[in-house]
């Protein structure tokens, strides 16, 4: 996997999280990388430069209302925004299935836009959101057979 990003939230006291992002580089990789600026590091460890071992979790988030998925692209291309996840926060796989079509695997464009190059206007659109703990929730019908391109719409939730 290159470049591949997802939300890490660091709790760095009782009151302070920090919410990042996590990048892997490379398939052999054996370490994760935390793109942080170097103000943002200095507030939460010594700065010395080179390879430095940090000692994470991710907590629980909890959403008001549903998932959100905004549609962009045009007829042959769609990418879908999935954002306003609770649980653990971080999607790991979606799928959509158009009401004239099966279960279709999306893939991950950048950050949490996920794409597919099947035509899928005009029906009615479900997902299918799996975090990284492997929990999967399915959210049916929840964009109708006249969306259009731009609109956001609300789902089931964690």
């Amino acid at each position: 996997m290159l470049n591949q990003r997802e939300p890490v939230v660091m709790e760095i006291s009782k009151s302070l999280l920090l919410i990042f992002a996590l990048t892997k580089i490379g398939a052999n990789c054996l370490h994760s990388t935390f793109d942080l600026s170097q103000p943002m590091f200095g507030k939460i460890a010594k700065y010395e430069g080179g390879i430095v071992p940090v000692m994470y979790r991710k907590v629980q988030c909890a959403k008001t209302g549903g998932i959100k998925f905004e549609i962009k692209g045009n007829k042959n291309w769609m990418v879908v925004l999935v954002y306003n996840v609770g649980g653990v926060g971080d999607v790991k796989d979606v799928k959509v299935k158009g009401s004239n079509a099966k279960w279709i695997q999306m893939s991950r464009d950048w950050g949490q836009n996920w794409e597919t190059g099947t035509q899928l206007v005009g029906q009615s659109l479900s997902f299918q959101v799996t975090t990284s703990n492997g929990i999967m929730l399915r959210s049916d019908n929840v964009v109708p057979d006249n969306w259009k391109f731009g609109n956001a719409y609300e789902g089931k939730q964690f």
